[in-house]
């Protein structure tokens, strides 16, 4: 082989592996493409489980767009083609379907709590809770306490020595209830006027007016502070163990 045929050779493999490259590129770029557009669809279905693939692609084009993204991740189904390719119309959840709630009905006014319900659930159910000037702690077979911060002092405001949990404090009254008769109690916070609220409680949170309970016999709901109304939302079965996990401004969530 001669010079020019060498020339010639190098020239043809040169040509043939930038058409490679150059096809390579292309389908790398489609890739690309394909990819951000799934997720473009799949962002918008999250967002809004409304919307239909066919408001932004003409019905004519929907098939080839589909064929680039994955059906079970969008929630969608496909039937298998026969003769001739068909495709189902993409089936979702309607919103009304959804048990939910907007985010306004979130929107808690802090000082309206009597307690935290993290604090409440924990290891200590509720021992603790403050005010804007006092610290009030149950001791077991002590009572209930509580500690000014500045003077560094503290007095007992349950003079009984009883078993407290789902301590709750709103304006001149700690709620709090007794571990050892499940009474749900209220006393002054300067440590008098201790009264029984009600009975067969086991664990209690106050928000507003109205203090959210579960019962000793598996019923959540709650009691108007006002005339202390006791209203049962829920009511379990024996085998069921309820456990209250929060509130909206309109809903009681728990768990069986």
């Amino acid at each position: 082989m001669d010079d020019k045929q060498r020339a010639k050779e190098r020239k043809k493999r040169r040509r043939a592996h930038r058409r490679k490259k150059f096809f390579k590129n292309l389908l790398i770029i489609i890739g690309i493409i394909a990819v951000a557009f799934a997720a473009f669809v799949i962002t918008l279905k999250v967002c809004d489980p409304d919307f239909k693939l066919e408001s932004l692609i003409p019905k004519k084009q929907i098939s080839q767009v589909s064929s680039f993204i994955k059906e079970d991740i969008l929630g969608k189904t496909t039937e298998a083609p026969t003769q001739a390719p068909t495709t189902t119309k993409p089936t979702t959840t309607k919103r009304e379907n959804y048990d939910y709630s907007e985010f306004d009905d979130f929107a808690f006014d802090t000082s309206l709590q009597g307690n935290q319900l993290g604090n409440l659930r924990n290891k200590t159910q509720g021992a603790v809770t403050y005010n804007s000037s006092y610290i009030y702690y149950s001791i077991a077979g002590a009572g209930i306490y509580r500690f000014e911060p500045n003077s560094e002092t503290n007095s007992k405001v349950e003079v009984k020595s009883y078993n407290f949990k789902c301590l709750n404090i709103l304006g001149d009254y700690v709620y709090y209830v007794d571990k050892d008769s499940n009474k749900l109690k209220r006393a002054d916070v300067s440590g008098s006027g201790s009264i029984n609220i009600c009975d067969n409680i086991d664990f209690a949170y106050l928000y507003n007016d109205k203090v959210y309970f579960v019962g000793t016999d598996n019923s959540v709901g709650y009691i108007n502070l006002n005339g202390f109304e006791k209203n049962v939302i829920y009511t379990a079965p024996a085998d069921k163990k309820v456990s209250l996990v929060g509130i909206s401004l309109t809903r009681v969530f728990f768990t069986l």
